[in-house]
């Protein structure tokens, strides 16, 4: 009996207990506590947007660079209003002056080496040319040599070759007369031996003379001997290529002076050259405006340009924008670039200007990225390196006539418009669970318990998600403490 009653008041403690965990439960459920909140599912739109920040930039500026390299010394106000000529900066052209001033001695050192070049050109041409003449001359008697040899004799020389054979035959005779005489007179020692041999050799002498004589009337007869003719043909051989010699001589001079001439004549006018380019710097030192509007001077660490900084020749030193057709432009992450496309609606607001909201429309996109942190000064990327992260600049145009005084480089923040959904089931972010491998649902209170519905999510940003597979006025339970996915 004992033990009946104990197993009767057991029973009853456990219907007790029970019936209390599901009254709790169903409390619970029903919204009735603080740990499981319920949402609404309203109807509405919803919008997915990428929000950015950016700088305006002009659609189109005339900018101004500098014209050579040097240390600034007068810059316009930055947003100053200029008009055509108004001088925009000016560099120092000191140094181009100093260089100018060797340029011009160079050039005048150029033009006395060109008349030198000229005047020793003239005499070793002239001296060139007297050799040839020289040599010409020479060729000339040479070949009338020869001429006379291959001729022969004429009357004349006959003649006279003639009359020399036979007074040399009328002065061999008579000195041999007067030899017979004298050895006789010595043989009767009326006259020395001595007289005696002086007039035998006298008898020598003249018969040497007229055997030379003799071979001259002889060769008058026989005609010129070859080893004479082949000796003034040589001579006249010689001779033509001592000509031709004088005459290539010429040529090389000639085209040696052509060549001074032309080098000194290049170095002249590369002086000249050098001088006028020089000149036109020292002209360009002054930049002026080239057309009406706002100067806006770069800046380079931190700073405008400002007198006494040195720019590199190239480098933009000011710009006159076109305030008219601005443009918005942003970095997206690559992550997100998939979801912006050319053409789609953007809202930018100026920080200039809270409270305003100008509407444009995405015009171009970057084709290749850049690293995140690349648009750092060059010390703050040595500290923090690379962000290995790519990011793509997206230009956004905005209206022609804005409404506000936009400038350039103004920090503004772009909502770009990627996704909407019009007319849908909105829930809260949080009430969704599950992920998109499995599938999404969320979770749906009932008598006794909760229970998960399925749904489809077209379009979600961090804090709505718009559903489909769950109608408008229905409750959607909420997760308890941390936000979940």
């Amino acid at each position: 009996m004992a033990g009946r009653r104990f197993r009767k008041r057991y029973l009853a403690l456990a219907a007790a207990c029970l019936a209390a965990a599901a009254a709790a439960a169903a409390l619970v459920v029903l919204g009735g506590g603080d740990t499981r909140p319920c949402a609404t599912v309203r109807r509405g739109s919803l919008e997915i947007s990428i929000r950015r920040r950016g700088v305006l930039v002009p659609a189109d500026e005339a900018a101004v660079t500098a014209p050579f390299g040097g240390f600034l010394t007068e810059v316009v106000p930055s947003g100053a209003s200029v008009r055509p000529g108004d001088i925009l900066f000016a560099i120092d052209s000191s140094h181009l002056e100093n260089t100018l001033r060797w340029r011009k001695y160079y050039l005048a050192r150029a033009d006395a080496n060109i008349a030198n070049v000229e005047s020793a050109g003239a005499k070793a041409i002239r001296a060139a040319e007297n050799e040839i003449e020289r040599h010409r001359l020479r060729l000339q008697l040479e070949r009338m040599r020869l001429d006379e040899l291959m001729k022969g004799p004429k009357p004349e020389d006959e003649l006279l070759a003639k009359v020399r054979l036979q007074a040399s035959e009328n002065i061999l005779k008579a000195r041999r007369q007067e030899y017979e005489i004298l050895k006789s007179l010595a043989d009767m020692g009326f006259v020395s031996g001595e007289e005696v041999r002086a007039k035998d050799l006298q008898v020598k002498e003249a018969e040497v003379e007229r055997e030379r004589c003799e071979i001259a009337w002889k060769r008058m007869h026989t005609g010129p001997e070859a080893s004479k003719t082949e000796e003034q043909e040589l001579k006249v051989r010689d001779a033509e290529r001592m000509l031709e010699n004088a005459v290539a001589r010429l040529e090389s001079v000639r085209k040696a002076h052509e060549a001074s001439l032309a080098q000194a004549k290049r170095q002249k006018r590369f002086n000249e050259r050098s001088a006028r380019e020089v000149a036109e710097k020292i002209e360009k030192a002054r930049v002026a405006a080239p057309a009406e509007g706002t100067a806006i001077v770069q800046s380079q660490w931190g700073s405008p340009l400002s007198p006494g900084r040195w720019v590199h020749e190239g480098t933009k030193v000011a710009s006159i924008p076109r305030t008219r057709g601005m443009k918005a432009v942003v970095t997206v992450d690559e992550g997100n670039m998939q979801a912006v496309a050319v053409g789609q609606e953007a809202r930018v607001s100026v920080e200039a200007f809270p409270g305003w909201t100008l509407r444009g429309k995405v015009a171009r996109i970057a084709e290749l990225g850049k690293d995140e942190f690349e648009s750092f000064l060059p010390e703050t990327r040595d500290r923090v390196g690379e962000a290995m992260r790519k990011v793509y600049e997206v230009e956004i145009e905005l209206p022609e006539e804005a409404p506000l005084p936009l400038a350039p480089n103004m920090t503004v923040t772009a909502e770009i418009s990627v996704r909407s959904a019009a007319d849908a089931c909105l829930v809260p972010r949080m009430a969704l669970l599950g992920d998109a491998a499995e599938g999404f649902y969320v979770e749906v209170p009932r008598r006794f318990g909760a229970a998960r519905v399925p749904v489809r999510v077209p379009a979600a940003t961090r804090a709505m998600c718009a559903v489909e597979g769950i109608g408008e006025g229905e409750k959607v339970l909420l997760p308890v403490g941390e936000d979940r996915p």
